[in-house]
């Protein structure tokens, strides 16, 4: 275990044990809970809810804390505490604001038209990597005006992607390069090529 860890642990435990000492919940364990593996569960609960609702813990400072009552309980003996863990939120996904999109573009101006097709097709249909790079060229359909993809999403489901002039732009170019390979898919599979900020 890292030192760090050991650090942790140490403090989480000792933190217990003084709740052990002051907290009122000890008169319904009927027994010491450093010694008994009912009381030990009990106590455990109780000081998950007294993390929860007194202290106001985080989900992984909690977590934390039990994983260091585990620790404890292993080292008496007794074994790991009947006590439910929660999971962390999921955060989700945070999107790029306008100037990090416009950082973005810039870094694509320079990188070769696969790359460049590839980072703007997701930027601007909103497509995930497997769709992208699932398409076929007959999942382009462009002409001088207007232009659409069209997609397999989650379920087998088609759906229409209309595209923006700019998006026709880089298509058209991905295109014209890519007419030279006798292959189905619209974006190669292979080695992709790092896109650097430019200074």
């Amino acid at each position: 275990m890292a030192d760090r860890s050991r650090r942790e642990y140490a403090r989480n435990v000792r933190a217990y044990c003084a709740w052990l000492s002051d907290t009122p919940d000890r008169d319904g364990w009927q027994s010491d809970p450093l010694v008994d593996p009912l009381a030990r569960d009990h106590a455990a609960r109780d000081f998950r809810r007294h993390l929860q609702v007194e202290r106001r813990a985080a989900v992984s400072t909690v977590n934390l804390a039990l994983a260091s009552l585990d620790a404890l309980y292993r080292s008496l003996g007794l074994g790991r505490p009947n006590v439910r863990r929660d999971k962390p939120a999921q955060a989700a996904p945070r999107a790029l604001d306008e100037a990090g999109q416009r950082l973005l573009l810039r870094a694509a101006e320079a990188a070769p038209i696969r790359a460049r097709a590839l980072l703007m097709l997701m930027l601007f249909t909103a497509l995930r990597i497997s769709e992208a790079v699932a398409l076929d060229l007959d999942d382009v359909r462009i002409t001088t005006r207007k232009g659409v993809l069209v997609v397999m999403g989650k379920g087998e489901m088609r759906r229409e992607v209309p595209l923006n002039a700019l998006m026709r732009q880089v298509l058209d170019e991905w295109l014209e390069q890519r007419s030279l390979v006798d292959r189905r898919e619209l974006i190669r599979r292979g080695v992709a090529t790092p896109i650097r900020q430019g200074s």
